[in-house]
């Protein structure tokens, strides 16, 4: 165990850059747009001046609680993509050059000399992918996502509004926490036969993995689809480079980031979102993707075992 914990601390310092820093700078820039907007714009919902504040100031009085909570569970959601979009891409790239480049710097060399295993560098790997990056950028979206209520409610107060319990009530604030990494550790075994394929590939590709990897999958299909055409007048079917495609579509938490909450009484706890992210974890889509996954990290243990650089 603190030998595995050791390969995380490695991993998370070579990848510093974008594990900690990325995620900092985009909760930072966030937090900078919202203050420009609240200070300098004039196109805001609502303004202050010598008066008071002007434009929403009925509004906390005129919205109903659901209301309230949607436009809450709106604005957090709102907060979560442009975590989410770099934190995919930066996975993906990840995965698949993990193996990869310490073949082509020769590192692995230096590696192979410690008296560490193939089997538990690759789990080091695969753990930076599914639990690491989604908790680091977890971590800072909460810390982004309090100050920007901290400065929306400041700024209502400084009118005497008092927008916190009206719209971001503190319970719903971290049920949506909750609600979101339970989903990005649910994205992140959902997607693990993915992780896994590209992580096999960086392990012997001679150069260009992700490349290599989505031509794979590419010729594959694409020869699949021709035999299937020829023998039976067909395109559509099975398709490997489709399947990858269609489980990130699938996935607990796709580009649109739904948490299946439409109930407001279950907004509270976000009941349903739970409940639907917890039922992905026992779903047989679910067993057949760490079916695929498991023989791909072991061919991944063995090409590393193999590979001298």
């Amino acid at each position: 165990m603190s030998a595995l914990i050791t390969l995380l601390r490695k991993e998370i310092l070579e990848n510093k850059g974008t594990c900690l820093w990325l995620p900092v700078i985009v909760g930072t820039v966030l937090i900078a747009l919202v203050l420009g907007t609240l200070l300098f714009s004039n196109d805001i919902a609502f303004r202050l001046n010598s008066d008071g504040m002007t434009g929403l100031a009925a509004l906390p009085g005129d919205m109903s609680i659901e209301d309230r909570y949607q436009v809450t569970r709106a604005v957090l959601s709102a907060l979560t993509i442009p975590f989410f979009i770099p934190l995919s891409l930066v996975i993906i790239f990840y995965v698949g050059h993990a193996l990869f480049d310490e073949r082509k710097d020769r590192s692995i060399l230096f590696w192979k000399s410690l008296p560490v295993s193939d089997r538990l560098t690759v789990i080091s790997k695969i753990v930076m992918a599914v639990v690491i990056f989604p908790l680091s950028y977890w971590f800072f979206l909460s810390i982004t996502q309090l100050l920007f209520l901290s400065i929306i409610s400041v700024y209502g107060l400084m009118a005497d509004l008092p927008i916190w319990p009206f719209l971001f009530r503190a319970d719903l604030v971290l049920g949506h926490a909750f609600t979101f990494l339970l989903a990005l550790m649910a994205q992140g075994f959902w997607l693990l036969p993915v992780y896994a394929y590209l992580l096999f590939c960086s392990s012997w590709a001679p150069r260009s993995p992700l490349f290599v990897a989505i031509a794979i999958l590419a010729i594959i299909s694409m020869t699949i689809s021709g035999w299937r055409f020829l023998n039976f007048g067909q395109l559509n079917g099975f398709e490997p480079l489709g399947w990858a495609a269609r489980r990130f579509g699938e996935s607990p938490l796709p580009l649109s980031l739904k948490l299946g909450i439409e109930d407001s009484n279950e907004v509270m706890g976000h009941g349903t979102g739970i409940l639907q992210i917890l039922e992905t974890f026992v779903s047989p889509m679910m067993w057949l993707g760490w079916l695929i996954a498991l023989p791909l990290l072991w061919g991944a243990v063995m090409m590393r075992r193999r590979a001298t650089a």
